[in-house]
């Protein structure tokens, strides 16, 4: 979760879908003439119409109820408490009792 904050991907890429909005309904204006009625009379802009509400609706709901939960997703690992620390291990060399002959494990 971090890489994507470092490279703020949650500020650009709704800049970029802010942009793609806007020059869609600016195309749309350009298309229709100015949104006249005539234009969205037919099935097809109808069609294109409804799925601009949508995306819109969409996007909308995306920057309300996502984006802050997001924003506590990535507040979690900050919050969690530090891994344990392990007990430092003092190494001794073997005793003389617990000595393994190879010797038979050689053989096979």
């Amino acid at each position: 979760m971090g890489a994507p904050i470092k490279r703020r991907l949650f500020v650009i890429v709704p800049a970029i879908a802010v942009i793609a909005i806007f020059s869609g309904l600016r195309l749309t204006w350009l298309n229709s003439g100015g949104y006249s009625a005539a234009y969205f009379a037919s099935r097809t802009e109808m069609t294109y119409a409804a799925g601009a509400v949508i995306s819109i609706v969409a996007f909308t709901i995306f920057q309300t109820v996502n984006r802050p939960a997001l924003g506590r997703i990535g507040a979690l690992p900050a919050q969690m408490a530090p891994p344990p620390r392990l007990k430092s291990v003092v190494c001794r060399p073997p005793s003389t009792g617990s000595h393994v002959p190879l010797s038979p494990v050689r053989t096979r």
